[in-house]
């Protein structure tokens, strides 16, 4: 994996079993020092909320059962600061 220098905030998602694996990316883009933002479902008012992890252990099952930032011990980040967005997906059709 090549992240580039030039990206300080990272988004991904982290996955199911419907999804293709993004832990090593997470950890990986973690150990760079980079700032890494996971999505978390607001179920309420159907929205996702990104919040900043510093490591895997601050996630638990969240919507579905897929990993989440626990939202009171991380911070709130916004799109705006987001240089690069890992989506992973099984499949894509055009």
């Amino acid at each position: 994996m090549n992240i580039s220098k030039r990206q300080k905030q990272c988004c991904s998602t982290h996955h199911s079993a419907l999804k293709a694996e993004t832990l090593k990316a997470i950890q990986y883009t973690l150990k760079l020092k980079k700032r890494v933002a996971l999505p978390v479902v607001d179920t309420e008012h159907k929205q996702l909320k990104l919040y900043e992890v510093q490591d895997i252990s601050e996630l638990s099952a969240g919507y579905m059962g897929i990993p989440e930032p626990v939202a009171v011990r991380t911070l709130n980040m916004s799109l705006n600061e987001i240089d690069l967005e890992i989506i992973p997906g099984i499949g894509f059709d055009p």
